[in-house]
Parts: structure tokens; C-alpha cells; sequence
């Protein structure tokens, strides 16, 4: 083995970089990070945007709604006794007459 150690000061005079070099890679993660921030973020602010428009418009659905009007039509037409389900189904006479 007649290798000899390439010594470590080689290496480091072939890579070495400017100061303009080393500004513009500084501002281009710069730039990198405040990029990937602002989608992160506007990612986020879309979620809870539609999350809110969503309920808002199940709330107003429901506001639209008209009010059952199966008990006030049955006052209006007298029925104020109500058979229990069970006995509907239970019972032994059929509902309708059967020829």
C-alpha cells in the first residue's frame, strides 16, 4: 500500500465559496421556506374557511326549513287521540277491510 492521505485542506480549497455565492443560497432558502410557509398556511386557512362555510349552510338549511305540520293538521281536523305503534301492528283485525 503506497497510498498517501489526500490531506484535508484540498477538499476545502475546491469547494470554497463566495460571499455573493453564500448570500444568494442563504435568500434562496429564505425564499424556499417563507414559499412552503405561505401554502402550508393557505392550505390550513381553506380548511377552516369551508369547514365554517359548510356549517353555515347546514345552519340555514335548517332555518329554511318549515316546521312539521303533522300535529297542528291533526288538531285542525279533530284527531287528538293517537294509537300507540305497537298496537297498530299488533292488533288481530286487519287496518282495511280484505275481500
Amino acid at each position: 500500500m503506497t497510498e498517501k492521505a489526500v490531506p484535508l485542506d484540498y477538499f476545502l480549497e475546491a469547494f470554497e465559496l463566495s460571499n455573493l455565492q453564500i448570500t444568494f443560497a442563504c435568500a434562496g432558502s429564505l425564499l424556499f421556506t417563507t414559499g412552503f410557509m405561505v401554502v402550508v398556511f393557505s392550505v390550513v386557512l381553506e380548511y377552516v374557511i369551508l369547514r365554517r362555510d359548510s356549517e353555515k349552510a347546514l345552519r340555514m338549511k335548517d332555518d329554511m326549513m318549515a316546521p312539521p305540520r303533522c300535529k297542528g293538521k291533526a288538531e285542525e281536523l279533530g284527531l287528538t287521540e293517537q294509537t300507540d305503534w305497537k298496537d297498530y301492528f299488533a292488533r288481530d283485525e286487519p287496518f282495511h277491510e280484505i275481500d
